[in-house]
């Protein structure tokens, strides 16, 4: 997984809520890239802060829902509602 997918993920990743695949991906990239590792200890971190590091994870929908909102946002098209 290159640079720019892992700092997608980052926040995901701070709410325990990525797929396994994408934990393994995130952990093998932190542990080499300064910047990642610094930002994903600060996202933890501030999940901590608002305590929604033991939240739910959200059902595989909402996930899905989320993800193509945010890659729909990343190319351009706008908000689309959910």
């Amino acid at each position: 997984m290159d640079h720019a997918s892992v700092r997608e993920l980052l926040g995901v990743y701070a709410l325990d809520a990525c797929e396994e695949d994408e934990t393994d991906a995130v952990e093998a990239h932190i542990a080499g890239c300064v910047e990642c590792e610094t930002e994903a200890a600060r996202l933890r971190e501030v999940a901590g802060w608002i305590g929604v590091s033991d939240a739910a994870a959200p059902s595989d929908e909402l996930r899905a829902r989320l993800l193509s909102e945010a890659a729909a946002s990343e190319a351009g098209e706008g908000r689309r509602p959910l």
